[in-house]
This record gives C-alpha cells, structure tokens and sequence, in this order.
C-alpha cells in the first residue's frame, strides 16, 4: 500500500515524501522482475525508460489540453481536428470508436 502526501496542498517535502511512500513497491516491483529472470541493469533501465516514457506522456497531455484550451478560446477546433481537402480547411468530429 502507498501512503497519501500529507496534504493535497504542496509542501517542501512532497516529493521525498513520495519517494519514500514508493519506495517499498518499486523495490518489490525491480525484485519481481529481477526473480523472472532479468539482470539488474536490464530492470534498472527498463525502469529508467519507463519514468521517461511517463513524463513525455504527462507533458504531451498539457501541451494537449493548452493546445484545446487556446482553440476554445479562439472559437476553433483544435488543429489536431483540421484537415483540408482541395486546399480548404475542413473540420472533422474526432470520436474514440
């Protein structure tokens, strides 16, 4: 079990606090992986990738949501959603299937 900050509000420690309130699952999770076979510096990187990948898809998401903000404000579709045809934009209804 991870423990929750102290606060919902950020403080000075927040982020050690967090750390250490992970700390025992990644070290059980680099343990699993390590008994099903993989080296130390396979997980450790494997790891390392993973927080990487994490933080990418966190900053394209804001960048995602300022981008869908600016567009509202300016009364335009976000431009992920325009497309042309015959050199003329055209919007499209972008829907999950």
């Amino acid at each position: 079990m991870i423990a929750a900050p102290k606060t919902a509000a950020d403080y000075a420690d927040r982020a050690i606090d967090c750390q250490f309130a992970m700390e025992t699952a990644f070290q059980d999770l680099a343990r699993r992986a390590e008994f099903a076979g993989w080296t130390e510096d396979d997980v450790s990187a494997a790891l390392l990738e993973l927080a990487r990948s994490h933080i990418k898809g966190i900053i394209a998401d804001r960048k995602t949501a300022v981008d869908l903000a600016e567009a509202d404000k300016q009364g335009q579709p976000p431009a992920s959603s325009v497309s042309t045809v015959g050199g003329e934009p055209r919007s499209e209804v972008i829907t999950d299937a």
